[in-house]
């Protein structure tokens, strides 16, 4: 008997017995299995299968990634916001097992069918964890006019868990980010100063050197041995707010917030009068 060829596959002439098919009445497709083909043949499919596989999870993970950047960008309660898109994920790949016909997830204001997600859960079990290979024997060519156009659950299953690790990158990328950003502030003139205000040790400073309300903002200068320090003491204390307005840490609320985080974050106390110039979100 004589062998279907790739072309006959690509150009949807017949269709292999492993894919989900529909057709109308009187319309039925050439139905053939893998030994209708010769064996380079059969490859080739493999191969295209492979592509046609790989390039739908990809396109959709593209598409949500973007969509989560610019949403993340955006977002006030980016934190919120990042573990909820990772929970859904989780959701939806091991999630218990729901009696309703219909499984709505809030986040993602999206619903899937029972069986979609018994289907999506199979995939990431059987192939994901489990290691079995997945023979793709399922995807039609996509010339194939027999080929049922709803979602795959298989391919979407896949794009979840490439969405899942790359939310996980995404998380870690963001902690570097952070510790490098947190890092270089830490070195500024502006941070140490304000640092100094925020654990009191400006105030005693203040306090010793302070003769009839007027303070010797150069004698503390001196004694902290940074001269660096200086014009963001003068400003900050005698609180400028025309000249060197921007060597007062006091008039800026992004540094004050940023000093007050830190303070949290490593658990520093900070006098009441700090607290009272800032506003904590």
């Amino acid at each position: 008997m004589k062998k279907h060829t790739y072309d006959n596959w690509w150009k949807g002439d017949v269709t292999l017995v492993h894919a989900d098919k529909c057709w109308n009445e009187g319309d039925k497709p050439i139905i053939v299995d893998w030994a209708d083909f010769s064996e380079s043949d059969a490859g080739k499919i493999k191969d295209m299968q492979e592509k046609i596989f790989a390039y739908g999870w990809k396109t959709r993970l593209k598409a949500v990634c973007a969509q989560f950047t610019k949403r993340y960008e955006k977002s006030e309660m980016k934190l919120e916001y990042l573990t909820d898109e990772i929970q859904e994920c989780r959701g939806v790949m091991f999630g218990a097992t729901s009696n309703e016909e219909i499984v709505v997830f809030k986040h993602w204001e999206s619903g899937f069918t029972r069986k979609e997600l018994s289907d999506i859960r199979f995939y990431v079990k059987r192939i994901i964890k489990n290691g079995i290979e997945d023979s793709l024997g399922y995807i039609h060519s996509t010339n194939c006019k027999y080929q049922d156009k709803s979602p795959d659950c298989r391919m979407y299953a896949r794009f979840v868990w490439e969405y899942f690790n790359w939310l996980k990158l995404f998380i870690k990328k963001e902690e570097k980010t952070d510790d490098t950003v947190a890092n270089e502030i830490k070195e500024k003139p502006w941070f140490k100063v304000g640092l100094l205000f925020a654990n009191g040790e400006i105030d005693t400073l203040k306090e010793k050197y302070t003769v009839n309300n007027s303070t010797n903002c150069a004698a503390i200068t001196k004694e902290l041995g940074q001269p660096q320090f200086s014009k963001y003491i003068l400003a900050t204390i005698n609180n400028y707010t025309e000249n060197n307005k921007n060597k007062n840490i006091y008039v800026n609320p992004d540094k004050l917030l940023k000093i007050y985080n830190h303070c949290i974050k490593n658990n520093i106390k900070m006098t009441e009068s700090f607290l009272k110039r800032i506003q904590p979100t």
